[in-house]
C-alpha cells in the first residue's frame, strides 16, 4: 500500500498529538499520589519548609489516637488530615486531651499574642485578630504554629526560598569564538532570567547550603547547564549578603534549630533577629 507526501504527513501529526496526550496522562496519574500531602495541617512537608521539631517524642496511647481519629471524623468534620507520625512529634498526649476537651490546643499567652501581632501586619489578611486566633487554635497545636510564624519571617523565607546571589548573566552573550568549547558542544552562556541561587538542600535529614550557577543552555536538548556546589559553613557571610552567624559558624539549613543566624534584607528591621526565631533559637 503506498501513501502520498501529504498522507505521511497527516499519519505524523496524528502520532505526535497521540503521543503528547499520553504524555499528559501519565503525567498527571504520576502525580495524584502527591496531591492528597499537600496542604495537610499536620503533615510536615520539606517544600512546605516544615520539620519536626522533636526527635525523641512519647507516641500518644492507642486509645487516645482511636479517639483523636472519632473527633476529627465528627467535630471535625475531616476539614483536616492529619499525619499522625509527624503529629505525635509535634505535640504531647495531654496536649491532645485538651483538644478533645475544650476544642482546641493549648497555646502559651506568648505565642498567642506573637500570631495577634503577625496578624495585625499583615497586608493582604483583614481580620479580627481575636476571632483569627480562636479559629486557628481549633487547628494547630502549638509546635505547628511556631513552624507556621517562623518561616513568615526573614529567616523562614531565607531557608525555604534561598536568595539570589547575582543577576550578571546576559541571554545576549551569545559565545561566537569557533575555538571555544562551549560553542563546539551547542552551549550558549548567560540569562538574566537564570541568576546564580543559593539556597538550601532538598535533603530533608541532612540539608545543606548549595549554590547553583547557570553554565547556559544544550544547543541539542534545551536542558540548562547548571554546577551546584555546598557552601562551607565558613564560606556562607561572604556568598550571602547581610548574613553572620551568631555563635559561629554552623549549618544554618540544620532542622533542629541549633545554627543561630543574623540576616539583614534590607528592611526596617537591619539584622535584629525575629522574635520567634530568638525563642525556637533559645536566645
Amino acid at each position: 500500500m503506498y501513501y502520498n507526501c501529504k498522507t505521511y504527513e497527516k499519519i505524523l501529526i496524528g502520532l505526535f498529538v497521540i503521543g503528547i496526550i499520553l504524555g499528559l496522562i501519565f503525567f498527571f496519574i504520576g502525580d495524584i499520589g502527591n496531591i492528597g500531602n499537600i496542604g495537610n495541617i499536620g503533615n510536615i512537608d520539606i517544600r512546605e519548609g516544615f520539620t519536626p521539631l522533636k526527635n525523641n517524642f512519647v507516641p500518644w496511647p492507642a486509645d487516645l489516637i482511636h479517639r483523636f481519629n472519632i473527633y476529627q471524623s465528627t467535630v471535625g468534620q475531616n476539614d483536616y488530615q492529619y499525619n499522625m507520625r509527624i503529629l505525635q512529634q509535634q505535640a504531647t498526649a495531654s496536649e491532645a486531651e485538651q483538644l478533645l476537651n475544650t476544642g482546641r490546643w493549648p497555646w502559651s499567652d506568648d505565642i498567642k499574642q506573637k500570631y495577634k501581632d503577625a496578624i495585625s501586619r499583615s497586608p493582604l489578611i483583614s481580620v479580627d485578630p481575636g476571632e483569627a486566633l480562636d479559629n486557628v487554635m481549633k487547628i494547630y497545636n502549638q509546635n505547628a504554629i511556631k513552624q507556621v510564624l517562623a518561616f513568615n519571617t526573614k529567616e523562614g523565607k531565607f531557608l525555604i526560598n534561598g536568595t539570589i546571589s547575582n543577576s550578571n548573566n546576559n541571554d545576549s552573550n551569545y559565545v561566537s569564538n569557533d575555538d571555544n568549547d562551549n560553542e563546539k558542544f551547542g552551549v550558549f552562556n548567560g540569562s538574566a532570567m537564570n541568576p546564580t541561587t543559593i539556597r538550601c538542600s532538598d535533603d530533608l535529614h541532612s540539608s545543606v547550603l548549595q549554590k547553583k550557577v547557570f553554565n547556559g543552555y544544550n544547543l541539542w536538548n534545551g536542558y540548562k547547564n547548571t554546577t551546584t556546589t555546598t557552601i562551607k559553613n565558613e564560606d556562607i557571610p561572604s556568598e550571602v549578603n547581610g548574613f553572620s552567624f551568631v555563635n559561629g559558624p554552623c549549618n544554618p539549613c540544620d532542622k533542629q534549630y541549633n545554627c543561630p543566624f543574623r540576616i539583614d534584607v534590607n528592611d526596617m528591621s537591619g539584622d535584629k533577629i525575629s522574635p520567634i526565631w530568638a525563642e525556637l533559637w533559645h536566645l
